[in-house]
């Protein structure tokens, strides 16, 4: 344990036990749910009903995408398999929530349910994933702004020279705004009760520089079997669909 993350897992765990306040007592980067996991049952529950979402999420998509059930069930079991073996629950737990959110909202449009409603909840779910894993709420924020202004010109490029675009991105930007202010406000009451909104909102903005005396981004993981069976799938994938779509078919 004498890296940055050994040392401060540790420290985390610790403060928790003894009932100290991320944000106002002790800096935290990862939301809250990672925080209290370890001390607080509720979020023991919280956790596995997320991760229980999260597969479920994971094999609707493989179905969707895969007209044959085997292909959609093989490749589920085959990544079921390597996030236990491999990667591990933990990991999937955070990591996976940007990927199945991402594939989840990506199917979502292809079947154009894509309506104001499930904008809003869309919202709302991006505002409590925020909370409880800052990070990757953080991403799937951003990812989602970026999609539903995109998603018209997907269809149809032309349509960024018309009035309606604007007028409809602007639309569905307010909608989501409204989803994310609705999701954040049991996370806002609990930050206010604890008197600790105020240090969340400056830890927030001071994220960004960790890398900067934190860590050593990704390289000194492929020593590891874990970081080269990534590289591995990563480059079979990308060389796979490469060589389909400019040799086969689109």
């Amino acid at each position: 344990f004498n890296n940055f993350d050994g040392q401060n897992l540790l420290t985390w765990k610790y403060a928790s036990e003894i009932g100290l306040l991320p944000y106002k007592d002790i800096f935290y980067p990862y939301g809250l749910m990672r925080y209290w996991l370890e001390s607080n049952i509720i979020w023991g529950i919280v956790q596995s009903l997320l991760l229980f979402l999260l597969l479920n999420g994971l094999l609707y998509s493989l179905r969707y995408l895969f007209s044959d059930k085997n292909s959609a069930y093989g490749i589920f079991l085959f990544v079921f398999g390597f996030i236990i073996l491999i990667s591990g629950i933990s990991a999937f737990e955070r990591y996976g929530i940007l990927v199945v959110f991402v594939l989840l909202l990506s199917i979502l449009y292809l079947q154009n349910k894509l309506s104001q409603t499930i904008i809003l909840i869309i919202g709302i779910v991006s505002s409590l994933l925020f909370f409880l894993v800052t990070d990757q709420g953080t991403l799937i924020l951003l990812w989602t702004l970026f999609f539903l202004i995109c998603s018209s010109v997907i269809k149809n490029p032309n349509s960024i020279r018309q009035k309606n675009f604007y007028l409809s991105s602007l639309n569905k930007m307010l909608i989501f705004g409204i989803g994310v202010l609705i999701g954040s406000i049991p996370f806002v009451l609990y930050l206010q009760n604890n008197n600790s909104l105020a240090d969340f909102v400056v830890h927030y903005a001071n994220l960004g520089i960790i890398s900067e005396y934190a860590k050593t981004p990704y390289f000194h993981s492929l020593r590891s079997w874990e970081g080269q069976m990534n590289i591995a799938i990563l480059f079979v994938s990308i060389f796979y669909l490469s060589f389909r779509y400019f040799f086969l078919s689109k």
